[in-house]
């Protein structure tokens, strides 16, 4: 029996009810074709096997009205092809039968990844051209070698411009004081943001820029990169104040041998304009 096409709410939410209709209605009509090629298909197969079976019964009773002489071997030869030639026949529908169910099948697959592609691209053009203001509360655990570790705490902000396809453009800053130096990063990178659920995105990023580094008596530049991950959950849907908690760990390098490692934790919000 036919099955009609329904979308839950999400898909209208996303799509808007006029891309959804449309979507809805283009499935039934490609199952209602299916299955009317189907039927077509079908019928003519029966027609075609009902041709040969009336042939072989009008053979049969030909060569049953034949001298008695000639009686069994007709019957040996009608029960030989006349069953073989049913047999093959009704494999032959069965076989189309499968192939059209099969084609059907893919037909469908292809539909169900159509509308999931086109579900997450319209999340993420909804979000495309925009800035998004990030603002941390930073845990960092120093590492230098050929000395303890530290930890302290220190805050972090960031503007992002949103592009296409879920990437952002990012320049990231954070300032920490150790008891005998200050860590100030200025990073340029870009971040990919990966929705998993209506209100959770997973973003990971990377950055590299210059870091400034000063002590009691002394101030250097120092080349930085850092890496990690965000996730990012929205108060509500298409909210524009979000919550964001980061892992991540960053290196510094000066021009000559001194360098450290940076491993850092954080949460704040996220504030698209």
């Amino acid at each position: 029996m036919p099955v009609t096409a329904r979308l839950s709410e999400v898909f209208y939410d996303r799509l808007g009810a006029q891309i959804a209709n449309e979507l809805v209605e283009w499935y039934n009509q490609v199952d209602a074709t299916c299955r009317s090629d189907l039927e077509c298909l079908n019928e003519t197969d029966f027609q075609r096997f009902s041709a040969q079976l009336d042939a072989r019964v009008a053979a049969s009773e030909a060569r049953l009205c034949a001298p008695a002489s000639q009686g069994v071997g007709a019957l040996r030869y009608v029960a030989g092809p006349g069953c073989g030639t049913e047999s093959a026949a009704g494999r032959a529908v069965r076989i189309t039968s499968e192939e059209e169910t099969m084609r059907c099948g893919r037909v469908l697959t292809v539909l169900v990844l159509a509308l999931t592609s086109a579900a997450v691209a319209q999340e993420h053009d909804r979000s495309t051209g925009g800035f998004d203001l990030t603002a941390h509360a930073l845990w960092s655990h120093q590492f230098v070698s050929g000395s303890s570790a530290e930890q302290v705490l220190g805050v972090g902000v960031g503007l992002g411009y949103r592009l296409p396809h879920g990437l952002t453009v990012e320049l990231r800053s954070s300032f920490r004081s150790w008891d005998s130096e200050t860590y100030v990063p200025l990073h340029l990178g870009v971040r990919y943001d990966l929705p998993l659920h209506r209100v959770v995105t997973l973003a990971p990023f990377a950055g590299a820029g210059p870091s400034l580094v000063s002590g009691n008596d002394w101030a250097s530049v120092f080349a930085s990169f850092d890496v990690g991950a965000r996730v990012v959950v929205a108060l509500a849907r298409d909210s524009r104040v979000r919550l964001s908690f980061e892992a991540g760990y960053g290196r510094a390098m000066a021009f000559h041998p001194s360098e450290f490692g940076v491993l850092n934790l954080g949460g704040g919000v996220v504030l698209s304009l």
